[in-house]
């Protein structure tokens, strides 16, 4: 049972005695009873760990797929998206950084409306909450359409944000924006989550641009040699 007052855990003995008002409201409580709190959040940190390391295992898997870069990251953000301990709304992209060094490039996305497909396909450094995040090279976090959301637009619903950038020896690869329910609380649980995915991120794009360079590569010794 948990005390919905107090936010914990406790479990009744079966042989306590409970009397009941007329509509079956329990009232009274006389018995054993035992704080199962901390055993309660024990358990549920084990099953957060295991579900964390099930979603890392899965995009190291996905980085080993022999397909281009933005099928991956198309797979990789589905994954992300499943996490279930986060209050995550059915859509999110992922930004990586092309040609211009300091330019988002809107590679992958889920949910996205039109709208925003078109007013994010490129985003400057320090526009909106993913160009901070690529800027501060750090985690953005919003829980409502703050004045940060610079890229709007009228009838957009109302959401929260974690923009988390990727990164490699202090260079911005790009930045993954997830969509949260309006009102959500960040946690440090989330934030440290979201950092070891930004380093699989990382990985991943750099494993498939160092493919495609030797790829490349190849092709022009092969054209040399002809």
């Amino acid at each position: 049972i948990r005390d919905r007052i107090l936010g914990s855990y406790v479990r009744v003995h079966e042989q306590a005695e409970v009397t009941f008002d007329e509509t079956g409201k329990p009232i009274r409580m006389v018995g054993t009873v035992l704080d199962v709190t901390e055993q309660k959040h024990a358990e549920e940190t084990i099953k957060r760990n295991y579900q964390i390391q099930n979603i890392l295992n899965s995009l190291l898997n996905v980085s080993l797929e022999v397909i281009p870069l933005k099928e991956l990251l198309v797979k990789a953000l589905d994954i992300i998206l499943s996490v279930p301990f986060l209050p995550l709304m059915p859509k999110g992209g992922i930004f990586v950084v092309e040609d211009e060094p300091d330019v988002l490039i809107l590679t992958a996305n889920r949910g996205f409306s039109v709208p925003i497909q078109e007013i994010c396909a490129r985003v400057p450094f320090g526009r909106c909450l993913c160009g901070r995040a690529a800027a501060s090279k750090q985690i953005q976090f919003a829980d409502c359409l703050d004045e940060r959301h610079e890229n709007s637009y009228d009838g957009i619903t109302p959401h929260g944000h974690y923009n988390v950038p990727i990164l490699s020896m202090g260079k911005v690869l790009g930045v993954i924006v997830l969509y949260l329910s309006e009102g959500h609380s960040q946690e440090k649980v989330e934030i440290d989550f979201l950092h070891a995915v930004a380093d699989a991120m990382a990985g991943l794009i750099e494993r498939k641009r160092a493919e495609e360079g030797l790829r490349q590569h190849s092709k022009e010794l092969l054209a040399l040699a002809d």
